[in-house]
């Protein structure tokens, strides 16, 4: 029949694709702090595209603009990878920039404690996804963990000649317990991306 779209598994159209990413939300004691620095980072620097307060978390893996039927087997290469990972508190400290502090383009916050078990998260997760969507463009760089706070729209700026992000270079933001990892979906929007979560799996079996 004309103009049918057949539907998958997910209920969503078979010819539909998803802005997919595989993240650790950041709440708590940690996010409340990141966000008030954030408040006054924005009043300083209003020209900085900054993260929404609501919107905190550390990307495990970004899988991009995938079929939403492929939905099953993402959940299911997520599920082993959450299975075999346990329960664990990481430390989110500080503040840096990528490619540098003297010219960030990125503004982040730092992982402390608990950096290489989410890097063996991240680096399940790559093994797993690229199994089952192997046209999945391969990490270019080494996974680290981090939390996305601005991002500059042009050129770049100089963290070490900016007093509100010196004195947090070294700052302790909180301790966050990490139980779970979550899917979600991102729609791109003028006035911002919204997430949507998609699907939960609770780490260790």
């Amino acid at each position: 029949m004309t103009g049918d779209r057949r539907e998958g598994r997910t209920g969503a159209a078979s010819d539909e694709r998803w802005r997919l990413f595989i993240a650790v939300p950041v709440t708590g004691t940690a996010a409340g702090a990141l966000r008030a620095w954030m408040a006054v980072g924005r009043r300083e620097r209003p020209g900085l595209k900054w993260v929404e307060p609501d919107h905190l978390h550390i990307t495990l893996r970004f899988l991009g603009e995938r079929p939403a039927a492929e939905m099953p087997a993402l959940v299911a290469a997520g599920a082993r990878v959450a299975g075999a990972a346990a329960p664990v508190e990481v430390e989110i400290r500080g503040v840096g920039g990528f490619p540098s502090a003297e010219r960030t383009r990125t503004l982040w916050a730092g992982v402390a404690t608990g950096a290489t078990e989410l890097a063996g998260m991240a680096a399940g997760l790559e093994r797993e996804l690229l199994a089952v969507a192997p046209d999945l463009d391969p990490l270019s760089h080494p996974f680290t963990a981090h939390v996305t706070l601005a991002r500059v729209r042009a050129s770049w700026i100089d963290l070490t000649r900016w007093p509100h992000a010196v004195a947090a270079r070294e700052r302790l933001w909180g301790r966050l317990p990490v139980r779970e990892l979550v899917l979600f979906r991102s729609r791109l929007r003028p006035g911002g991306p919204v997430y949507t979560p998609l699907h939960r799996w609770r780490l260790g079996r």
